[in-house]
């Protein structure tokens, strides 16, 4: 874990995922040795420089500038800049005094720095660095290093390797919101203007910032460089959030305990941009429902007939209309509250096993492909060791026999073996311990081959034959080469021990997503199948009882019809004097 909040690992997938996504031209990292608990900035700069390809590769700030060793720190930067084919950016800067807290004091105590020699410490760096990376044998004399015909290699791959200055002479400082001293300040910028390719700075607004730089160009011109060429940069923390006042609070909080200060709340708020995101506009689409209630009125017809006096009802073929109206009703067919409940449930739990499903499937498949990605490091391992050793017994049969068909088998390995130690530090570029072992066994490889071209050389440098074979078996019988060869075969067992190790864990991790899979696979298939059978029976259920109340409704009215329908009407006929019918 990295200050327990983050694996080391996770620092290089973020940079791939940056870098991916195009968003950013930059990756800075910070620099503490006690104050601010962290990965040492160089060698994490350079896993990212074999992680990535494009980004910049940059410290801001290189705070234990002051305490390392400007010869050993060329060396280590200048290699930084060839790993990473000229992407590091470098900004130094002075780090705290010993006041601004006990640990900032006790990172100089342990390092034997007293904080007064900061600023000459810097300068004089600064100064060495450009003089060896010159690559030219070079000699300094100054207050705190001495040094003569030093030639250090390689060089850095930039031309000239940018130095920038990490300073903030402003009036808002750590001490409490008290301002630096103008003569300070004048110090700080005339700094920049002299020694520095770009400037870094932070807690200025927009216009402080305009006019400071503004300084600073002046001064560089002073000192006879061009204020075009130099580079600024404005370095700010930010915390989103509605609530102004409790970002701002809570990052205090952070600062205060990342760099184990206590900071005035007015030197967070001209370090930190904070408050609400900014407003965009937004259409808000109104989805507006609809009851439809359709109701039915059922009207009543009267019918009438008419027959002699005293004869009965006769029957009549029903219309079709009246044998439609005999049939049972159709019920209109529709869900009840719990029914759509159980069917939205059936649904979520559907998409959540096939989100689930979905996800435990690429789970197992990145398994799989790692496992194999493991036999395949296995494998080149196997075959770069291979092909050394048939480079050594090509050798050694040509310096035995003098015979050039024996010479066959070296010549042909060496082509093949550089093509193979390339693929395994291809394929080891995600796992930074197995990379270090490829960089020493391409090492060991190359000491092995160069002793065997030796060899060959110094044997067919002799032009008496049987002396030649004299000298080649005493020169085999020396050891030198048996004793480089034992070193690969231990790095290669240290290799091969790294590689089944994460074998055996990438295995049982492929196993255990496979069990996952199976059981998140019927534990949903089941939950589905429990789901569909709830909701199969709710809705039979409603219809059966829809059916049976369609029934007795129809029976009520076909009975109430028939009795209406099967009453006669005796119509009497009388004259006016209610006389005898006619």
């Amino acid at each position: 874990m990295v200050l327990g909040a983050i694996q080391a690992r996770d620092l290089i997938e973020l940079s791939q995922q940056a870098e991916t996504s195009g968003a950013f031209d930059a990756l800075w990292v910070g620099d503490s040795l006690l104050a601010k608990p962290r990965l040492e900035a160089v060698a994490l700069l350079s896993a990212l420089a074999g992680a990535t390809s494009r980004l910049k590769l940059a410290v801001g700030c290189l705070a234990t500038f002051v305490h390392r060793h400007p010869l050993l720190f060329a060396q280590q930067w200048a290699s930084l800049d060839l790993l990473s084919g000229g992407r590091s950016w470098l900004a130094v800067c002075l780090g705290g005094p010993d006041e601004q807290s006990a640990a900032q004091a006790l990172e100089h105590q342990v390092m034997g720095v007293r904080s007064s020699e900061r600023v000459g410490r810097m300068e004089e760096g600064i100064q060495i660095l450009r003089k060896v990376w010159s690559g030219e044998k070079v000699s300094h004399h100054g207050e705190f290093y001495q040094f003569e015909g030093v030639k250090i290699e390689p060089r850095p791959a930039q031309q000239p390797c940018p130095i920038w200055i990490a300073s903030n002479p402003t009036g808002l400082t750590w001490k409490g919101g008290a301002s630096a001293s103008d003569a300070a300040v004048e110090r700080g910028f005339r700094r920049v203007a002299r020694y520095a390719d770009g400037w870094m700075t932070n807690k200025v607004s927009p216009a402080q910032f305009r006019e400071q730089w503004a300084r600073i160009a002046r001064m560089a011109r002073e000192e006879g460089r061009n204020p075009d060429a130099l580079g600024s940069a404005l370095y700010h923390n930010i915390n989103i959030n509605e609530d102004r006042q409790q970002a701002l609070e809570e990052s205090k909080t952070f600062l205060d305990t990342y760099y184990t200060s206590k900071f005035s709340p007015a030197f967070v708020e001209g370090w930190t941009v904070a408050g609400a995101r900014p407003s965009a506009s937004r259409s808000c689409a109104t989805t507006r429902r609809r009851a439809s209630v359709t109701s039915r009125s059922g009207s009543r017809r009267g019918t009438s007939a008419a027959s002699s006096s005293g004869s009965s009802p006769r029957w009549r073929r029903p219309s079709r209309a009246a044998a439609e109206r005999s049939r049972p009703p159709l019920m209109r067919w529709s869900l009840t509250r719990g029914q759509t409940a159980a069917l939205v449930l059936l649904v979520a739990a559907l998409l959540v096993d096939a989100v689930l499903t979905l996800h435990n499937i690429r789970e197992v498949a990145t398994g799989v492909q790692w496992v194999s990605h493991t036999h395949e490091v296995l494998s080149e391992i196997e075959q770069a060791m291979s092909t050394l050793k048939d480079a050594e017994t090509g050798q050694r049969g040509y310096l035995l026999t003098g015979e050039r068909p024996y010479l066959e088998p070296y010549e042909q390995a060496l082509p093949r073996l550089q093509a193979q130690l390339a693929r395994l530090r291809a394929l080891t570029i995600d796992n930074p311990p197995q990379t270090a072992h490829v960089l020493k066994l391409e090492q060991l490889t190359a000491e092995r081959l160069a002793l065997l071209r030796q060899g060959v050389d110094r044997f067919q440098a002799e032009p008496d034959k049987s002396r030649a074979l004299a000298l080649s078996r005493q020169y085999l019988l020396q050891g030198e080469g048996k004793r480089v060869m034992d070193l690969v075969r231990d790095e290669v067992y240290g290799m091969q021990q790294l590689e089944r190790a994460l074998l055996v864990r990438r295995e049982a991790a492929a196993r255990a997503n496979t069990r996952t899979t199976l059981v998140s696979t019927v534990v949903g298939l089941g939950l589905g199948l429990v789901l569909v059978a709830i909701v199969i029976a709710l809705v039979a259920r409603n219809l059966d009882a829809r059916q049976r109340t369609a029934g007795v409704l129809h029976a009520e009215r076909e009975r109430f019809r028939t009795t209406l329908t099967s009453i006669g009407d005796a119509v009497v006929v009388t004259d006016a004097q209610a006389g005898s019918p006619c």
